[in-house]
């Protein structure tokens, strides 16, 4: 698989594998944004079984002794 290189504008979300609380982020992530990187969190809206939107939370990156949720990068269904 080739290196992600961060461009302008652009980031990626990741499905956590394991959400510590029904609040937490079903899909976390990082974007560059005016030369900054930014955190991303996603929470999925699913509506009789279909995912209809992902709500977006932006905040500035974690320090580095802070450890993020763990992700995959699973290719199949989104398992909302």
């Amino acid at each position: 698989m080739a290196k992600f290189e961060m461009q302008e504008g652009k980031g990626r979300l990741f499905k956590v594998k394991e959400r510590k609380t029904e609040k937490s982020p079903h899909f976390t992530g990082n974007a560059l944004y005016k030369g900054e990187v930014i955190q991303i969190s996603g929470w999925a809206n699913v509506q009789d079984g279909k995912l209809m939107s992902i709500g977006l939370g932006l905040q500035e990156p974690r320090e580095r002794d802070e450890k993020p949720a763990k992700q995959t990068e699973s290719n199949d269904d989104w398992g909302i």
